[in-house]
């Protein structure tokens, strides 16, 4: 049963025609950016609302947050506020979307959990210091092959599948790719792909439920955990989710963290969304 929790406000730093620099957003996972090229005035439009006081129309871009010398700054970046860490996900200096998780060391770890992960995680892309798309379908496929994601569903074009399917017939996943077309008769194709482990192979059960423990315990925020469900599930493959499987909108908690577990979320991210 959910116990009431004080809210926690961390403020954001914006950014005006000073160019204010971030002070207390450190990096993570980053690099610069490139300044982006002129948008189009729809878009600056959609800029402008974003800032409450702005006075005029070249005022929406120096909102976004730089580093030092005035660069924009892209990747992962963590603010710390007393016990609580805010992770942001920045796009050429927009910050795209932020995490609050408490201030507490966790026991689980693994290299197909990470927070890069969530760049596939839709709604948004990320780009590199080159301007590379991070949150493209073969970047995922890469990802997984490369043992960074536990599985994942990418939706493929026709002129990419030959790529695709080098990648994934040198690699030891399971994998399936099925077609499908639009209203317009564009084709394009649907792979399901995972690492061809069981969930216990995969992941430390017991490390991963005492990572939710110490985070409620820290911040008195409870929710149950239902401990046996994922004892349970060790010895199933995670080619069992490839199929019949609604990733998309999990139903309740205990699907939420599974959910998130699989597509090789944060635990951190996970425990957000369960408290928010």
């Amino acid at each position: 049963m959910a116990t009431n929790m004080k809210a926690i406000v961390l403020p954001i730093i914006r950014h005006f025609k000073d160019k204010q620099t971030i002070t207390r957003l450190k990096p993570h996972e980053s690099w610069l950016m490139p300044e982006p090229e002129l948008f189009g005035e729809d878009e600056k439009n959609n800029e402008k609302e974003f800032n409450d006081d702005s006075e005029d129309e070249e005022n929406w871009e120096y909102l976004a947050y730089r580093d030092s010398a005035g660069h924009r700054i892209g990747g992962t970046f963590v603010e710390t506020v007393k016990n609580m860490t805010r992770m942001y996900i920045i796009h050429q200096g927009w910050p795209h979307i932020s995490y609050i998780y408490p201030n507490v060391d966790i026991p689980f770890k693994s290299p197909m959990v990470r927070w890069r992960n969530l760049f596939y995680c839709g709604g948004f892309g990320v780009h590199g210091s080159e301007d590379e798309d991070l949150s493209s379908d073969i970047n995922l496929v890469k990802d997984i092959v490369n043992g960074l994601k536990p599985m994942g569903f990418a939706f493929i074009r026709p002129e990419q599948l030959e790529e695709c399917k080098r990648l994934l017939e040198k690699s030891k996943l399971k994998y399936f790719i099925t077609h499908d077309s639009l209203p317009n008769g564009y084709k394009y194709y649907n792979i399901a792909m995972c690492q061809d482990i069981t969930f216990g192979e995969a992941f430390d059960v017991e490390a991963f439920l005492k990572s939710y423990k110490n985070m409620q315990t820290s911040i008195g925020y409870s929710f149950e955990l239902d401990e046996g469900y994922f004892r349970f599930l060790k010895n199933y493959r995670l080619s069992h989710w490839l199929k019949d499987w609604n990733y998309a909108h999990p139903r309740d908690t205990t699907e939420l963290m599974l959910t998130g577990l699989l597509l090789g979320y944060p635990i951190e991210s996970t425990f957000d969304r369960i408290c928010h």
